[in-house]
């Protein structure tokens, strides 16, 4: 049975629009990869193969490849692991800044545990920026490593990636095309029984409560199945916010910091009242992030690990679960689950890397905390003296940059102080590019509204 890394969900009534560019397999067979026992070259027969064997710490690279990555959203492949280990692939993506010191890269780090074939698709937003990384227009090799955090030892292993691919699709879904509502509302299956509350408010010409309606479908739908369960969706059951953010008005943080003083499973439970402000948050009543960023003494890289569990806020007669890892839906990104050495219960929340990914940060907490009083949690330190720094965001949604795409508001070249409203001179709406100033690729063109 094929297991899923990551997992694509798609709106339920609305089309996909096109995606701006084809995948692309990346090159493989030739003797292009250094370090690889064998390579197979896609064909007729089936996609690449790449096969690494190792006894010890090992790394695979390649500089043929393409270097221009803008046009592309994630890196995708099938893994295959024999045997099953404790071993780490970290994938670094070369991208030196000449005017830096030290290695510039982007990288994500997953464990070969698994036996396989599991589908594994790596989108860029989630990988680690380290040092000053040129950008994704400049790729300069592509490498995988075994023991990039320097553990101290390495099983052996043989490793088979299949289907090395860049994936043009953004895997959340690509962005616009930026529809006015009644081209949005037409694209719709409103003749859907779910979606009842829209067509009726849109058909009525009641288009605020049709946005509404649809939202709170999003919001409750079972199918897809969000990544977070719906009921753990920060917003769910509380009024719209109507506030915004603007310069030096709703944006601030609570913050306060734990030392973990001793080795091993423990209890720790932080009163909210100890949060110190800082700058202006909103208050309790409106929580928009919750993040914890460990600050490891001594070599980030020594190898050491820190296990969470039963992360949950409490109050007089309520309690909220932040994270239980019962589920493979855990709520935390940054921590991965695992089944083994738990505080309670069958599962916990593995960090590692400190180096890597310093923070971890929640995606399953309440935006209203106004119920509770304290924030508690199990935590087995590998080292005494590290701190976790607990930061809790109190923000009014920023929406400034959307307003100005939908006042068509851009800047031009590095004027960015400047910026140039185009008002109705620019037509949202696509064209056949057929007749008139539609037969040019200039400006429309460039917006990505013709026809592909």
């Amino acid at each position: 049975m094929q297991r899923i890394l990551v997992v694509l969900s798609l709106a339920a009534a609305a089309p996909v629009a096109a995606a701006p560019a084809a995948d692309l397999a990346l090159p493989v067979g030739g003797g292009v990869w250094e370090g690889a026992t064998q390579e197979v070259a896609a064909g007729p027969d089936g996609p690449s193969r790449l096969v690494w064997s190792f006894t010890d710490m090992a790394g695979l690279s390649s500089r043929s490849i393409p270097h221009d990555w803008t046009p592309y959203h994630a890196l995708a492949f099938t893994l295959r692991c024999t045997p099953p280990t404790d071993n780490a692939l970290t994938i670094v993506m070369a991208s030196e800044d000449p005017e830096a010191d030290g290695m510039d890269y982007y990288s994500f780090t997953l464990k070969l545990d698994v036996p396989g074939p599991r589908s594994v698709i790596i989108p860029f937003t989630e990988t680690a920026s380290v040092r000053h990384p040129a950008g994704w227009h400049r790729i300069d090799s592509l490498r995988l490593h075994n023991n990039w955090a320097r553990r101290p030892t390495v099983a052996p292993q043989e490793v088979i990636i299949e289907g090395l691919r860049l994936l043009a699709i953004p895997p959340r879904g690509v962005k616009g095309p930026r529809l006015e509502d009644a081209d949005f509302f037409d694209l719709l299956d409103l003749d859907r029984p779910e979606l009842a509350a829209v067509r009726d408010a849109w058909r009525s010409g009641r288009v605020p409560e049709a946005r509404q309606a649809l939202a709170e479908h999003l919001r409750r739908r079972q199918l897809p199945r969000w990544l977070v369960a719906a009921a753990d969706r920060p917003t769910l059951g509380m009024p719209v916010q109507k506030q915004r953010a603007g310069t030096g008005a709703g944006g601030g943080r609570l913050q306060t910091t734990v030392v973990l003083d001793r080795e091993g499973w423990y209890p720790i439970e932080v009163p909210l009242n100890a949060f110190l402000p800082l700058g202006k948050p909103v208050g309790w009543h409106w929580v928009s992030a919750l993040s914890i960023t460990w600050q490891a003494l001594g070599d980030p890289h020594d190898g050491r690990e820190l296990l969470l569990d039963d992360i949950r806020l409490a109050g007089p007669g309520v309690s909220r679960s932040l994270g239980d890892f019962a589920s493979h839906a855990t709520g935390w990104r940054g921590l991965s689950r695992v089944a083994s050495g738990a505080a309670a219960g069958d599962a916990c929340g593995r960090w590692s890397l400190p180096a890597l990914t310093p923070t971890v940060s929640c995606t399953a907490f309440p935006g209203d905390w106004s119920p509770y009083d304290r924030l508690s949690f199990r935590v087995c330190a590998g080292r005494a003296g590290d701190r976790l720094r607990l930061t809790v965001a109190s923000e009014y949604p920023d929406t400034r940059r959307a307003d100005e795409i939908r006042s068509r508001t851009f800047v031009i070249g590095g004027f960015r102080e400047h910026p140039y409203a185009f008002g109705p001179r620019i037509d949202w709406s696509a064209n056949a590019m057929q007749e008139g100033e539609s037969r040019t690729v200039e400006w429309n063109a460039q917006l990505n509204r013709h026809f592909h």
